[in-house]
């Protein structure tokens, strides 16, 4: 049984997208799917997904929902125990996924998880920590 669904949601992420997906593909942790939820994207986005992601699980959308409605979207095609939700415009870390899933297993009291978020223009410095 897969353990984590990654869910993606995208719109008109075409210069993003098979880099964030590229990442995941390098991970430690292997146990999880990626759901692509696209909002009615017109670069081309979902079709690179379609096309050069087989293994990725594409949903999409006939108009621009916007996010909230991708991640529900994403959720309801999940089986998983774990969600993890990203914007198709990072990179992960290598051990990204393995560390978020152990941070969550530590005690069954946790109900989430976030990560630090570097910025993809400068390495050196920090976007965020998680949001509360």
């Amino acid at each position: 049984m897969t353990e984590t669904s990654i869910i993606i949601p995208n719109y008109n992420g075409a210069d993003y997208i098979a880099a964030c997906i590229d990442s995941l593909k390098r991970q430690t942790y292997r146990n999880f799917e990626i759901i692509v939820v696209d909002n009615c994207s017109k670069d081309g986005s979902a079709d690179a997904v379609e096309r050069d992601y087989p293994e990725v699980r594409l949903k999409r959308l006939d108009q621009n929902y916007g996010f909230s409605r991708a991640v529900n979207e994403g959720l309801r095609l999940s089986k998983a125990p774990f969600a993890l939700l990203l914007n198709s415009d990072i990179e992960a870390d290598a051990h990204f996924v393995e560390s978020l899933v152990n941070a969550i297993k530590q005690d069954e009291k946790i109900f989430s998880v976030a990560s630090k978020m570097i910025q993809m223009k400068d390495r050196g410095k920090l976007d965020g920590a998680g949001d509360l």
